[in-house]
């Protein structure tokens, strides 16, 4: 939509914006344990209260510019994991993607932490790994990407360690966003259940802002 994604990323968010990109947050919340251990009050008093007021009010009562925050962290997290394993595979020195992608994330975890410019991390970031000598003289490895929600994706103790797995076997990883769960709710949402098409056309403006910064590198994906 005109005027919400600035170059800047999101500068402005009318009222029912800000409670969609809440959304994204809710579906990121863990499910309310429907079992307690008798006494553990700390656990109980929370099931009380989130039982109380709803975990879908809360994540639509975050302020716009938490919402709006919370959604680029994810795109920002996204794009560094593409480029990570779409750069990796073809490095001249081997261990130097490794070496960028962990100086980017500080540095956008800074940005996210002390509310500065995303954007400009970002664009340092990509031309770091841009920056990085590969050979691919011999064309692109053979593309395997990996599905399934974020533990699936990121995290090594519930994919046993299948992302290693895939590189060893010098394939070149493909990862989709972060934002790809949601992306998948929202889409069905819109086509089967008739809701407002903009929406998922927002969030999809939003994270195509973000990665044309590395659309030379991971445009294909």
């Amino acid at each position: 939509k005109q005027g919400i994604v600035g170059e800047q990323g999101v500068d402005h968010l009318a009222d029912d914006e800000a409670l969609l990109l809440g959304r994204v947050v809710r579906l990121a919340q863990p499910p309310v344990p429907e079992q307690r251990e008798p006494g553990d009050r700390v656990v109980e008093r929370r099931v009380r209260l989130l039982d109380r007021v709803g975990v879908d009010a809360v994540a639509e009562r975050l302020p716009q510019s938490v919402a709006a925050r919370i959604f680029e962290s994810n795109i920002a997290a996204g794009l560094l994991y593409k480029l990570r394993y779409r750069i990796k595979p073809y490095e001249s020195r081997a261990g130097q993607t490794v070496e960028v992608f962990e100086r980017a994330a500080e540095r956008v975890s800074e940005a996210i932490r002390e509310g500065g410019d995303l954007r400009a991390a970002l664009s340092a970031a990509v031309e770091e790994f841009r920056a990085v000598p590969r050979d691919e003289s011999a064309g692109r490895r053979p593309r395997v990407a990996v599905l399934g929600d974020l533990y699936v994706k990121y995290s090594e103790a519930a994919n046993q360690r299948v992302l290693d797995l895939v590189e060893s076997q010098g394939a070149e990883l493909v990862l989709p966003s972060m934002t790809e769960y949601a992306f998948c709710y929202y889409y069905a949402d819109v086509r089967f259940h008739g809701d407002d098409p903009r929406h998922y056309r927002l969030l999809r403006a939003i994270e195509s802002r973000y990665e044309k910064l590395a659309a030379d590198l991971i445009g294909e994906q």
